[in-house]
């Protein structure tokens, strides 16, 4: 996983009440790009997630170990967004 703070694009978070870490998450089909939005306000754009990982996300019963297990140490790209 590589970090880099660049812009990135505007996608709509919808909001997650049922996780201590994670705030809400959005998707854009489009360009295969998830944004996870942490409780402490970071927004963070993950590149390359398929559709699949996102439905599983959906289902996932802790948002917050679906994402540290499949999404950050799964691999793909990470961009801190602004």
């Amino acid at each position: 996983m590589t970090e880099e703070k660049k812009k990135t694009p505007n996608i709509a978070i919808t909001p997650v009440e049922s996780s201590s870490n994670v705030a809400g998450y959005g998707y854009d089909l489009v360009t295969g790009t998830l944004a996870v939005k942490f409780k402490g306000g970071s927004v963070y754009h993950y590149s390359g997630v398929p559709g699949k990982v996102i439905d599983e996300l959906r289902e996932a019963k802790s948002f917050g170990s679906f994402i540290s297990s499949r999404i950050v140490k799964g691999g793909f790209n990470c961009t801190k967004a602004e």
